[in-house]
């Protein structure tokens, strides 16, 4: 997976990188990509009944504070909150205006301690259709698994298998990218399996079927 992830400076702990391809830290803009849509309440982000969980305040300023610094400010002031388990780790997801890539913030209690982007470049490169791991996966509370963060083009991904196991996807907001439409997507796989994960998806209405990589650095290969 190519990726470039621009980082805090002023970063007290650093988000556990183990997807393939977690690269320097660099802020390089190469894609001017229309607005975003993602939004707490905005139609393009996906809702499932359950009450949305809640970035904290200070913590949401001072990420956006320091990546308008950088020009990375979220397109419109939109962002999405996303959340794994409970007792997991809070992130903060947005494209930013000015460059089109997509960025994830982490906080611990009130202050913002990591942000990584995807670039566009990287984003607009990707196959169409196809499905991809982006920005990082972190450990879970319980340290056996892996919250990661998926990008599809030109479908949506609904569940990844792996040794006989199904992993549930959900499906957190989209954006239009290089005239496509891309969906950023959460799932949870265990640590201890990697590899080339078989993917369900949908495609302009009808079931497909895709792969993707997540957690390659795992012993026990799909």
């Amino acid at each position: 997976m190519t990726k470039r992830s621009t980082c805090f400076a002023a970063a007290r702990l650093s988000l556990v990188l183990l997807l393939a391809g977690a690269g320097a830290c660099t802020s390089t803009a190469t894609l001017h990509a229309g607005p975003a849509q993602p939004s707490g309440s905005a139609a393009s982000a996906v809702t499932t009944g359950q009450v949305a969980p809640r970035f904290p305040e200070q913590a949401r300023l001072e990420a956006l504070e320091q990546a308008a610094a950088v020009g990375l400010a979220p397109a419109g002031g939109r962002t999405v909150t996303v959340g794994y388990e409970p007792e997991d780790q809070l992130y903060l997801l947005w494209q930013a205006e000015e460059t089109g890539d997509i960025c994830m913030a982490q906080a611990l209690g009130d202050h913002a301690l990591t942000r990584q982007c995807t670039q566009s470049s990287d984003i607009s490169s990707a196959p169409s259709p196809g499905v991809r791991g982006i920005l990082s996966a972190a450990l879970n509370h319980r340290h056996d698994g892996f919250n990661a963060v998926l990008l599809s083009s030109g479908e949506t991904v609904e569940q990844l298998a792996c040794g006989g196991q199904v992993f549930e996807v959900t499906s957190v907001f989209t954006v239009e990218v290089a005239g496509l439409t891309r969906t950023v997507s959460k799932v949870t796989v265990p640590r201890d399996q990697g590899g080339t994960f078989r993917a369900t998806v949908r495609r302009d209405g009808e079931p497909a079927q895709d792969s993707v990589e997540l957690n390659a650095r795992s012993e026990a290969q799909c």
